[in-house]
């Protein structure tokens, strides 16, 4: 008699181990800073020899020459800016005048002496809650009646905020 012995193997599929582990991510805010207001000098007349209008980062209006204003409506530009807590950030102010151009296309201004509430160009601040407001003034040259300067005038000038 012959005798069979068969044997089954039963054999497992690759053990298996698990193990969880903690995610972290920090999502910080974008560096940036946003026009909240534009440099306005108000309405006023060029008197009989025209002059300068020097709107300081505070908000005070000089005059110097003839120059009448006619209200109050002048302010200086405002940004927002916006990054982490304690982030020290500079700006830069443009070097160049900016052209004021008359709605008619006719005339310009000009635009110069750029001040930031920070102080000379890259004077440095701090976000100490993460934000600022940073005003910026400036110099509007203003010509005699002659330059039959009547009108509005609108223009462009580009600050820079650096974040260190």
């Amino acid at each position: 008699m012959l005798f069979v012995a068969v044997c089954v193997l039963h054999t497992q599929g690759p053990a298996q181990s698990s193990a969880s582990s903690n995610i972290y991510a920090a999502v910080v805010q974008a560096y940036s800073a946003v026009k909240t207001s534009q440099i306005n000098f108000g309405d006023f007349s060029t008197g009989s020899e025209g002059g300068m209008l020097v709107l300081a980062p505070q908000g005070k209006l000089s005059v110097n020459g003839s120059i009448v204003t006619l209200n109050e409506i002048h302010k200086p530009a405002s940004y927002y800016v916006v990054g982490d807590k304690e982030t020290v950030f500079s700006i830069t102010l443009p070097e160049s005048p900016a052209t004021l151009i008359n709605n008619s296309g006719s005339k310009t201004l000009l635009v110069s002496n750029w001040e930031s509430a920070l102080g000379a160009n890259n004077d440095k601040d701090r976000l100490t809650d993460g934000v600022h407001t940073v005003y910026v003034g400036a110099t509007l040259e203003v010509g005699s009646p002659a330059d039959e300067l009547t009108g509005t005038y609108t223009g462009m000038y580009t600050v820079t905020f650096d974040f260190n």
